[in-house]
């Protein structure tokens, strides 16, 4: 039964003005990197399954090769052949526009921690909606088990607040 399969999100509009545009021959590199970044708001903000994920990485690769084949072959020169069963890595190729980047698109494997580029690791794990669900730090236990998890991993509470 896949009535409880359904879903409360849709495609992104950013996926959607790329279809439109895709179908008026008026695809550019900045609309190919808005429908990847409207993309990775969905993986971020769960609003996405994980076979939706898939589904869509496929295609967003696609259209990147298919819009920046030049880059595509400039990019597998400069790095080793991949295995059959490897991935392709969407994110790491670089847009060009008019002869000149304007960008780098990279995918980066990262923690589940809400802006821990810019946050402390005690600020970013606080905020963070799986850690917040996973050690209940709504409640002062929740707390106290976040201080027990920083000595568990042996990370020092003044540096996790740097």
């Amino acid at each position: 039964m896949n009535y409880y399969r359904g879903t409360f999100f849709g495609k992104c509009c950013s996926a959607v003005l790329y279809e439109l545009a895709k179908q008026l021959n008026k695809v550019t590199s900045d609309i190919l990197w808005w429908r990847i970044v409207g993309f990775t708001d969905q993986i971020l903000h769960q609003k996405i399954d994980f076979e939706e994920e898939q589904f869509e990485t496929m295609q967003c690769q696609k259209e990147v090769l298919l819009h920046v084949p030049n880059q595509a072959a400039h990019d597998s020169e400069d790095q080793p052949a991949q295995a059959d069963g490897e991935e392709f890595d969407l994110f790491q190729l670089q847009l060009v526009s008019q002869s000149r980047e304007i960008g780098h698109i990279q995918s980066e494997t990262e923690l589940k921690f809400m802006l821990l580029r810019h946050w402390t690791l005690y600020a970013s794990i606080q905020n963070s909606p799986y850690m917040v669900a996973k050690l209940k730090l709504a409640k002062e236990p929740g707390q106290q088990e976040l201080l027990t998890f920083f000595t568990k991993t042996a990370v020092p509470l003044e540096e996790a607040k740097q």
